[in-house]
């Protein structure tokens, strides 16, 4: 799937929140339960939508599958939002299958459609996503050029939530990007960030980036058994994703 070449694991971050592989089953399980008793057509998008994402860490054909159904009721129902969603989910499933071309399609499309309705949120997000997909295909001055267009969308959203895996992405994807004391400050914000919504996640993730600034400084003791450490933790969360992209 080509996931060694980016951060894949954070991709889902800002829809998933800081759950583990544990309690996204759990939701799953749930979610099921919920929709067979859901007649409401709308809410079963929103519900099969939710699913695909929450499928992202343990079976990518699955968030496929209930991506393209949630598309085909959204579509017979005009639901604009549910389309949108499956479209984006339908983005990521091509991503993780190393499809850059046809993950950005859907990308571009996720993202007219969050701009159609206003949704400032969904739309950075998709600007981040679209900026991981040009750096895997190499085309660094685009992605850069997205990474900074969601930087300056991410400061008019309500919440600062999401801007913790966006500078973590960009700050792992382009190290040499940043100044030494512009690195240091990008991190301590994402983790005063991270910390503030309780992102175990993105917590984990910085800790890689520490520990590679550690590395880089010389100490290469300390930071290795930091990473030693976070690798540990990721898979105590079944945060498998995450810690193969720290191996």
């Amino acid at each position: 799937f080509g996931i060694m070449n980016k951060p894949l694991f954070l991709l889902l971050f800002i829809m998933i929140g800081a759950q583990t592989t544990v309690a996204q089953t759990s939701e799953i399980e749930q979610i099921r339960a919920q929709l067979l008793v859901t007649k409401d057509s709308l809410q079963q998008v929103d519900r099969l939508n939710r699913m695909a994402t929450l499928f992202y860490e343990i079976n990518i054909d699955s968030t496929f599958n209930l991506a393209k159904l949630a598309r085909e009721i959204s579509d017979r129902h005009n639901y604009q939002k549910g389309k949108t969603d499956a479209i984006k989910n339908l983005g990521i499933s091509f991503d993780v299958r190393g499809n850059p071309q046809l993950a950005l399609r859907y990308y571009f499309k996720a993202y007219e459609g969050y701009q159609a309705m206003g949704d400032h949120a969904n739309s950075v997000q998709m600007q981040m996503n679209i900026g991981m997909v040009y750096q895997q295909t190499g085309n660094d001055a685009r992605a850069i050029e997205l990474f900074n267009e969601a930087l300056m969308g991410s400061a008019i959203l309500a919440k600062d939530s999401m801007l913790a895996p966006l500078l973590y992405n960009y700050l792992l994807m382009y190290p040499k990007h940043f100044g030494k004391d512009s690195t240091k400050y990008y991190l301590s914000k994402a983790k005063e960030i991270a910390s503030r919504y309780k992102d175990r996640l993105v917590l984990l993730a910085i800790e890689q980036l520490e520990a590679n600034e550690l590395i880089e400084d010389g100490r290469w003791q300390e930071g290795i058994e930091r990473l030693e450490l976070a690798i540990h933790k990721a898979h105590e969360q079944k945060l498998y994703y995450a810690s193969m992209d720290m191996m």
